[in-house]
């Protein structure tokens, strides 16, 4: 128990008589004293530790964030430096026009062995001279460009590499701040490769216009739009187009194949559409002022490295001519069947017998009554077939010569008989097999061919055995 007194004086009349002595129990008053310095001792203690804490987590946060941000700048600076140097674009660092920094690209470019050899050059060192105060120049256009993080455009100009020669190259710079010092970032790409294609493609561009100019045939492109991509004189001059109005117009509004007030599907649009080839030997074309004229035309499909149709391209000619020579060949050829069929029914009327041979001795064509004379032998005469081949052939079936069984005197006969052929102008009257008698006789033609007639003469030889005999018995009474 806690117990709190106090004395208090007792007066009488201003005189201190006695004193009374007061007691007040302080226990419950202590406890709750107690309490509430232990809650706030606790309070403050726990205060503190929070501060403690807190001062703690802020502190170790920020030593992190810097080290994150030591370790991000680091990266980033590792980042950077490797960007610069695998860049295949050259990079040059350059302060009071000097080069403070060059990456491999830029060695490369320039044709140096190493970084060495280009740190410490004057910036202009890689000028051509002719170029050295060209105001398009990427250099004097970065030096007249307010100092600014924004980069010019990149410009095509030419470089020169340590040995002197010179290439192209796109370039452009930017300012910034290089060790505290103002300075430049000069980038450069060399571009020879793809400015060498350029030329050659405008090159082969101009040949190609040239050829398309000299070449008589008209030749046209379309697109997958069905839209004019290209067109030659030829082409504008036979169908009336204007060349500079009609590139980019619509084929379907100038087709030559449709009648102007027809409308028709056209046969080009259609083998664009399909990407098959079209090849059409004879139409006809119209011409922009209505008049038409006979033409053939090719469609072939252009197509990319992938196989897919982007285009087809239409060549055509004006076949007005062909078809003037068509005719005048269909009619001379009329002419010259009239005149075969006339020389053949000539021939056919002829009472001897007319066989052709040309110039190689193989047989060309015969009458009927020849054919009569060598039934065995007809089937053999017909175009390839010799001379020497039909004799032979008729000789050792029992037909053409009458010749003795000694093999001698038939090769004697055979012989005689080509003597003749391949000689002619000599009259040559032989027997057959079948006592028939034949009068052969040849003529050789301007081309070399031999023309033979035979005669059969069996009536008049034996009007002669009779006037022979005749005669003998005259002589003889």
């Amino acid at each position: 128990m806690v117990i709190a007194t106090a004395l208090v004086p007792v007066y009488d009349n201003g005189v201190v008589a006695g004193g009374a002595e007061i007691f007040l129990n302080m226990t419950r008053r202590h406890r709750e004293m107690r309490e509430i310095m232990t809650v706030a001792f606790v309070g403050v203690g726990s205060f503190f530790i929070l501060i403690a804490l807190t001062i703690g987590v802020i502190f170790r946060r920020h030593t992190r964030a810097n080290k994150n941000f030591v370790s991000a700048l680091q990266e980033g600076e590792e980042r950077y430096r490797k960007l610069i140097e695998f860049s295949p674009d050259a990079i040059r660092v350059i302060v009071d026009d000097r080069i403070e920094f060059v990456n491999p690209a830029a060695v490369k470019l320039f044709g140096a062995q190493d970084q060495s050899e280009l740190i410490g050059i004057e910036g202009s060192s890689f000028v051509p001279k002719d170029l050295l105060n060209a105001q398009d120049d990427p250099r004097q256009l970065v030096k007249r460009q307010k100092i600014t993080d924004q980069p010019m455009p990149w410009t095509e100009t030419k470089r020169e590499k340590l040995n002197g020669t010179v290439i192209d190259v796109e370039a452009c710079a930017i300012h910034f701040t290089w060790d505290g010092k103002p300075a430049r970032l000069a980038m450069a790409r060399d571009i020879s490769e793809r400015k060498n294609a350029d030329r050659a493609m405008a090159e082969l561009s101009t040949r190609n216009e040239h050829l398309l100019a000299s070449v008589a045939e008209g030749i046209f492109g379309l697109d997958l739009e069905g839209r004019v991509t290209f067109a030659n004189p030829a082409a504008g001059e036979m169908l009336g187009w204007n060349l500079d109005d009609v590139i980019g117009c619509s084929f379907k509004d100038i087709d030559p194949l449709t009648v102007p007030s027809e409308s028709a599907s056209s046969p080009m649009l259609n083998a664009l559409i399909s990407g098959d080839g079209l090849r059409v030997n004879s139409d006809t074309m119209w011409h922009s002022n209505g008049t038409f004229f006979p033409a053939a035309y090719n469609v072939n499909p252009i197509r990319d490295d992938n196989g897919e149709v982007e285009g087809v391209v239409v060549t055509f000619r004006d076949i007005t001519d062909r078809k003037k020579d068509e005719e005048n060949l269909r009619q001379s050829e009329a002419r010259a069947s009239m005149a075969r069929q006339q020389l053949l029914d000539a021939i056919e009327a002829i009472s001897d017998g007319f066989v052709l041979f040309d110039a190689d001795d193989k047989f060309v064509l015969s009458n009927s009554t020849y054919l009569k004379m060598y039934p065995k032998t007809a089937h053999l005469m017909r175009p390839g077939t010799t001379f020497e081949e039909i004799l032979r052939f008729g000789t050792g079936n029992g037909e053409n010569l009458k010749v003795a069984d000694n093999p001698d005197v038939s090769e004697s006969e055979i012989d005689l008989v080509l003597k003749n052929y391949r000689n002619p102008g000599e009259i040559l009257e032989r027997e057959l097999s079948d006592g028939r008698w034949i009068r052969m006789a040849g003529h050789r033609t301007s081309d070399g061919s031999t023309v033979s007639i035979r005669t059969d003469i069996t009536e008049l030889k034996k009007r002669e055995d009779v006037l022979q005999q005749s005669e003998a018995a005259a002589s003889r009474a």
